[in-house]
């Protein structure tokens, strides 16, 4: 076995310098076919896991945008209703002023129908007043 693991492995030699006593290591790493195996597995389950963030961090964005979004749409409801509201109670209050109006063009009427009254009735007191005065005048030459 020991044949098979050193004919599907490569050899790979580092040599360290040691500055206290200039002595040289060698360190030798046997890389086999397993070992590359498993750094494929580790890198295929690296970019899995990458992707399944990514699709994760993704729909998550999406989410909140969609949370955003009906927050928005609860917001302009809510003005829209708000602005119903101020609209109807302005409606309301135009209809009052509306009547307020139309009451005091009634009153206004009233009180030139009575001026003119009080107008014609001084004029005729007048025109009786110069005919009595007329009279007594021509009655005394």
């Amino acid at each position: 076995m020991a044949s098979s693991t050193s004919a599907n492995s490569t050899a790979i030699t580092s040599t360290t310098a040691n500055s206290n006593n200039n002595d040289s290591n060698e360190v030798n790493v046997q890389v086999t076919e397993e070992t590359l195996e498993v750094a494929a597995q580790f890198a295929e389950q690296y970019a899995e896991r990458k992707r399944e963030f990514e699709a994760l961090t993704k729909g998550y964005e999406e989410y909140r945008q969609q949370l955003l979004m009906a927050a928005h749409q609860q917001d302009m409801r809510k003005l829209k209703a708000d602005m119903e509201a101020r609209q109807e109670e302005l409606q309301a209050e135009m209809e009052t002023q509306r009547l307020e109006l139309v009451e005091a063009k009634r009153e206004n009427d009233l009180l030139r129908m009575e001026m003119d009254f009080m107008r014609s009735s001084a004029q005729r007191i007048q025109r009786r007043y110069e005919d009595v005065v007329g009279r007594e005048a021509a009655a005394w030459v």
